[in-house]
């Protein structure tokens, strides 16, 4: 065995408990604060054919507050431009619903991406980088309303 796979492995054991951990606190986590937040309205006027929503999201660990956003809501058919930045450590963005996929977010650097949100309904996002032991936390919905 090589000093490269006793490094794999050794990895792939710290990521697994990590994850372990990780869902550990996100399981204990999802009392009242998850469901007490205010969404963030970003697109509630009428629906424009050619609206779009700037939205400013900023990643901190979990133990430093998460998403800046836990919630977004906006119309279908808006265009969503996120302009994404990490404070702390380096993070990364994942929308899968959307295709929107983010890696890295180095702290200080902005970062934008554009979607249509051209269907309804609830989807999550989240950080998609293992940024603490509390990574499974780094998670937020985005919420497409007629």
């Amino acid at each position: 065995m090589t000093d490269v796979d006793r490094l794999v492995g050794r990895l792939a054991l710290a990521l697994a408990a990590l994850a372990v951990v990780g869902a550990a606190v996100a399981v204990r986590s999802v009392g009242p604060i998850a469901r007490t937040e205010a969404p963030t309205v970003v697109a509630a006027a009428p629906f424009s054919p050619t609206a779009t929503a700037t939205v400013r999201l900023q990643a901190r660990a979990p133990e430093r507050g998460g998403w800046s956003e836990k919630t977004i809501v906006v119309r279908r058919g808006t265009r969503v431009r996120l302009v994404l930045r990490a404070v702390d450590t380096p993070h990364g963005f994942e929308l899968a619903s959307f295709g929107v996929k983010v890696l890295p977010l180095l702290p200080g650097k902005e970062q934008r991406v554009e979607f249509v949100a051209d269907k309804e309904g609830h989807f999550p996002f989240a950080c998609n980088l293992v940024c603490s032991p509390r990574h499974a936390e780094m998670v937020g919905q985005l919420v497409v309303r007629r």
